[in-house]
């Protein structure tokens, strides 16, 4: 769910500067999915959809955090989910 959200805000355009989970809600209602929404917004930034690039260095930024949290697995999932 996490790697769809990350990629619907890249598709439009949306980055966040400082992205780690600590600025991401986690809505868990039982009548549907998971449900994302950013924290920290005022330096979140907005603009044309991201390319490659771009979308990649902020995937970079969020990886910092989740590679020392997360298994090579989880972020493998994720990868395929944002892809």
């Amino acid at each position: 769910a996490l790697g769809r959200f990350l990629a619907r805000l890249h598709d439009r355009g949306v980055t966040h500067p400082d992205p780690h989970p600590g600025n991401l809600v986690l809505d868990l209602a039982p009548d549907r999915g998971p449900q994302f929404s950013l924290l920290d917004v005022h330096a979140v930034r907005f603009g044309a959809p991201l390319d490659w690039k771009a979308s990649r260095a902020n995937l970079v930024l969020y990886n910092r955090w989740f590679a020392l949290r997360a298994s090579r697995a989880d972020r493998a999932r994720f990868l395929r989910a944002y892809a």
